[in-house]
């Protein structure tokens, strides 16, 4: 017995936006010419060259000062582009300095320092520290929430990313309303053809995938293929993204040749994006190893899974939340073929970081600690199996 285990990119959760116009006078020169165009390179997925111009703009918001709100506002773009790039440590740093300025600058209940809060939630998020990336997003959701208008997109942007928050915790019920609130906010405040509308849509696709009702889940990842191929473009990042979501949703409907276009297409476009050894590629190699496994290509499938898993560890750690579903994966596959011995050690590593990331009554977790339990029953290592399935978790020493 074995069961599909797809990648979604993301959950994507959203850089909420700043609440200050700047207004660009003439001695802004050069700064302002450098952050406005970084930062419409980075909207259009063009990262090497908005690295160009938001580190000529940082050079030059150091010239105002060390608490200058325009230094705050190059590190927070900068920053945001980290993260994207998978350089969470500097993204980390970048933010926090950034929320520094801020603090001090504007006080501590200013929408600019809940701006910096959702944004350094993201940075944690990504790094699987999930206890600190939701504290930071109720943080600064409650001051969104105390500050602005009840339908400021930044509230919606602020549901939307502690709504995806509880989801990968397995709080299926408590993510659905706060997902339904954030997409009408998005919608009201910026109509129903935008990027963050589109994002909002795939995140509950997302939710739809994992309660089963993949008809839903299809009919939202193609309205947000619509919309991310209308605002950027056949090759833009986002539309990588959708691509590979939308795949995924096929291949559970059974859809395997849809599936496959779908998942092929988004690869060529993560590649060229942010580079073969991103996890968003890894992601996408998953899935792709998964459809030769439904196609019976299991050579196949095991080069693609261990080169996703090959990059998630390096770019991730060996620890890291995101593993869990590639070595689930490829125990799988081994165990599928009769390799019970390969698939043993994958097995306990999943459910080790499934047990410490998700908690051991997630959904996936116990989906997990069941396939290794029937692969312990299958080499014969009957008590070994019960002990795991009385425990609950695996931290317990097998006698």
């Amino acid at each position: 017995m074995y069961g599909k285990f797809k990648c979604f990119l993301g959950l994507m959760l959203m850089a909420s936006i700043s609440t200050i116009t700047i207004v660009f006078g003439a001695n802004y020169g050069q700064w302002a010419k450098h952050l406005e165009s970084g930062e419409a390179a980075y909207k259009q997925g063009q990262y090497a060259l908005a690295e160009q111009f938001l580190s000529a703009a940082l050079t030059e918001a150091k010239n105002f000062g060390a608490q200058d709100i325009r230094l705050a506002s190059t590190l927070n773009v900068l920053a945001n582009l980290r993260r994207t790039q998978g350089r969470y440590s500097e993204a980390e740093q970048l933010h926090k300095q950034c929320l520094s300025i801020r603090q001090n600058v504007l006080g501590l209940n200013h929408p600019e320092v809940a701006n910096s809060l959702n944004n350094l939630s993201l940075v944690y998020h990504s790094q699987g520290i999930y206890g600190e990336a939701e504290s930071l997003c109720k943080r600064s959701l409650a001051i969104e929430e105390r500050s602005l208008n009840p339908n400021h997109t930044n509230i919606g942007i602020g549901l939307l990313n502690l709504a995806a928050m509880y989801q990968e915790q397995g709080k299926y019920e408590e993510a659905a309303p706060l997902y339904e609130r954030a997409v009408s906010i998005l919608e009201k405040s910026l109509g129903p053809n935008d990027q963050n509308v589109a994002t909002a849509m795939q995140n509950l696709a997302m939710l739809y995938q994992k309660q089963g009702k993949y008809k839903e889940a299809r009919t939202l990842c193609e309205r947000s293929l619509v919309i991310d191929e209308k605002l950027f473009g056949p090759n833009h990042p986002d539309v990588g993204r959708s691509l590979n979501n939308l795949a995924a949703v096929c291949e559970l409907l059974g859809q395997l040749d849809k599936a496959e276009v779908y998942s092929k297409r988004a690869l060529a476009i993560e590649e060229k994006a942010v580079g073969p050894k991103h996890t968003n590629v890894a992601r996408i190699l998953n899935n792709l190893a998964v459809l030769c496994r439904e196609q019976g290509k299991y050579i196949e499938a095991e080069s693609l899974y261990t080169r996703a898993l090959s990059i998630d560890e390096k770019a991730l750690g060996p620890n890291h939340p995101s593993l869990h579903v590639t070595l689930l994966n490829l125990a799988t596959l081994y165990k599928l073929q009769g390799k019970y011995t390969e698939a043993e050690p994958l097995f306990k590593r999943a459910v080790l970081i499934g047990d410490k990331a998700l908690g051991p009554d997630h959904p996936d977790t116990r989906n997990c600690r069941k396939n290794y339990a029937e692969c312990l029953r299958k080499m014969n290592k009957i008590k070994q199996a019960k002990q795991l399935e009385a425990s609950g978790s695996t931290s317990m020493e097998f006698e």
